[in-house]
């Protein structure tokens, strides 16, 4: 196994993401730009292979051309002591593959909204001459915001470039792979198409349409069996399923000629559940369905002779009538749903942007949403106020955590209103892990509120079960430990919140008030000694400093801790109020054990 480095040109190593056949991917930190990096590291002995470190650097460069949102960003690649490295952003989330594992597959909205972040990349790409080849699942990121972007353009090829492949060697992963590649030809944005085809279908069933025990086996049914559709069926309609079956058609011709087309073809579909009235558009030859395809969705008029040529002004004004007498005898349903859609939509706008999200009752953006989805859940404005409101919720959700994470202080009302917006925005993105571990962390807030430790510590650890690296319910299981009394607990659970935010204040005063109580006094104080690096503004260190020094009978030392919380907390005496009172107690305590005593000075 691929040893860690502990530093790669200016970048810290700080652990490992993943693994890879050409090495590895870690996790860094960039000491100049104080930024959290991904840096891929090709392996020592693929290194010593000319066409390997060729072909490293082709994924670096094709990517790196690349400027999109939907597409990781390359910062800069290099080498440093013969290890070659390339150097990425950091997606704070989980690869599509985790996604599908957890959820089983996704909804046709969930998937649309993926689909189409997916659809511009590959479009973008495509229209720069470059291939991906390797379209699947563990290559698509989703962030917790709910971004997709797509990585590893490791095997990525410039049409017209070098090779770095031999001829009639097999690239990408076969569940993926489209027919013809199977067949020996080269790949294309067709067979990006098809692989594209093959994730939709993936993300819509949670498998793959064709599996097998070798890759052979699998190609053998890419290339002649039919696409199981009956997976779909019932899950579906079936104008989308017929959209599926031209994407992952056995002949590339017959494909969608772009990405977006396909995803376009799929919205429409799905947008036939609510009537509305269609308007011509031109489209382009790009986006027409490929010859040899057949939609049921398009049928073209009998032609009919004309024996007479009726004077054109005439044959407009009568077309002009007939529209109009449709509209106004079968559109007036649809063009009242409009209105009342677009009503809809301005309300929760203006509600969301007053800060009107839970309350007042009757007026807030929560109960109109609710009534938005009640009766137009398919509906394209709907799905479209769903993105915009998702976004604003989880932004709020983010700073009352972010806010109460360096703070710790919130009154049971504000997480009441917290609680309810996770509820909510996991009800908009049900595949988000980290939102539900913050409704999680919610109701293990409130359970200790009311003084339900144990139920607040199976909360918390649901929390953690959801997503493993959050320092913050590690921590606030120590907590609960606390009121508890149990102190080796308190070191087990906030040492592992330690360990992940290191710089983060509150496991280190945990700790040390565990360490106090269980008489390990110098443990204790270079708890808080670190803990006053972090902060060194926070009156509490130096009160529990003065603990440990009462204790150990450093008398002096113990009062000069005491004067310094006392300085630190008459700067903010509203919010240190309580801990003044008992420190104004104790500097007097302390002044009679070393025999100090307070002189009134009198004026003559």
């Amino acid at each position: 196994m691929q040893s860690l480095p502990e530093q790669i040109s200016r970048y810290r190593v700080l652990g490992l993401i993943g693994k890879g056949g050409m090495g590895i991917v870690v996790k860094g930190y960039d000491e100049m730009l104080q930024r959290t990096v991904a840096i891929k590291i090709l392996s020592p002995h693929l290194a010593q292979d000319e066409t390997t470190v060729a072909r490293f650097l082709s994924e670096a460069r094709a990517a790196a051309s690349l400027q999109h949102p939907n597409i990781i960003t390359i910062y800069e690649a290099g080498e440093d002591k013969g290890l070659y490295y390339f150097v990425m952003e950091f997606v704070n989330g989980k690869d599509l593959a985790t996604v599908l594992r957890e959820r089983g597959s996704l909804s046709v909205e969930e998937t649309l909204v993926i689909a189409e972040q997916i659809a511009s990349a590959l479009d973008y790409a495509h229209q720069r001459g470059i291939i991906h080849r390797d379209i699947k699942a563990s290559n698509i990121m989703v962030t917790w915001e709910g971004l997709v972007k797509v990585t590893d353009f490791g095997i990525a090829r410039v049409l017209g470039g070098e090779r770095f492949t031999q001829t009639g060697v097999l690239v990408g992963t076969p569940e993926y792979m489209a027919p013809e590649l199977w067949e020996g030809r080269d790949a294309s944005k067709a067979s990006d198409i098809y692989a594209f085809g093959v994730l939709v279908y993936e993300m819509l069933t949670g498998e793959v349409p064709f599996s097998g025990t070798t890759p052979m086996a699998v190609g053998y049914k890419h290339v002649h069996e039919p696409i199981p559709v009956e997976r779909l069926k019932g899950h579906v309609s079936d104008g989308i399923i017929e959209a599926l079956q031209i994407a992952l058609s056995k002949f590339s011709e017959q494909r969608f000629q772009s990405t977006g087309a396909f995803v376009r073809a799929m919205k429409e579909e799905q947008q036939r559940a609510v009537p509305s009235i269609v308007t011509p558009a031109l489209t382009s030859p790009a986006e027409q369905i490929p010859s040899g395809a057949t939609s049921s969705a398009i049928s073209l008029p009998t032609p009919v002779a004309v024996t007479k040529q009726k004077p054109q002004w005439l044959v407009w004004f009568a077309g002009l009538l007939i529209v109009l007498g449709l509209v106004t005898i079968i559109g007036g349903i649809p063009i009242r749903r409009w209105v009342i859609e677009r009503r809809l939509e301005e309300e929760i706008y203006r509600a969301l942007d007053e800060g009107r999200l839970v309350k007042p009752v009757g007026k807030n953006a929560l109960e109109i949403y609710r009534k938005f989805r009640r009766e137009f859940p398919n509906s394209a404005i709907f799905q479209r106020v769903r993105r915009r409101t998702l976004q604003t919720v989880r932004t709020e959700i983010e700073e009352h955590f972010d806010r109460w994470y360096w703070t710790s202080d919130a009154t049971n009302e504000e997480w009441i209103t917290t609680r309810q917006l996770c509820e909510w925005a996991v009800e908009m993105a049900p595949y988000d892990t980290r939102l539900k571990a913050m409704r999680q962390y919610c109701y293990g807030q409130l359970a200790f509120r009311e003084r339900r430790y144990e139920d607040a510590i199976k909360a918390y650890k649901e929390a953690i079960k959801l997503d493993p690296d959050w320092a913050l319910p590690y921590n606030s299981i120590g907590v609960a430990y606390i009121r508890q009394k149990n102190w080796t607990k308190v070191l087990e659970w906030c040492s592992q919140a330690k360990r992940r935010d290191s710089d983060w204040i509150f496991p280190y005063l945990n700790m040390g008030w565990a360490f106090y109580n269980l008489k390990r006094y110098d443990e204790a104080e270079q708890e808080y000694e670190k803990a006053a690096e972090l902060n060194p503004d926070r009156p509490t260190i130096y009160c529990h400093l003065s603990c440990i020094y009462e204790k150990q009978g450093y008398l002096l030392d113990s009062l000069e801790m005491a004067g310094k919380a006392m300085e630190i907390a008459q700067r903010d005496p509203k919010r240190w109020e309580t801990q003044i009172k008992d420190l104004q107690k104790r500097i007097k305590r302390l002044q009679r054990k070393v025999g100090f005593y307070d002189i009134e000075v009198i004026d003559e």
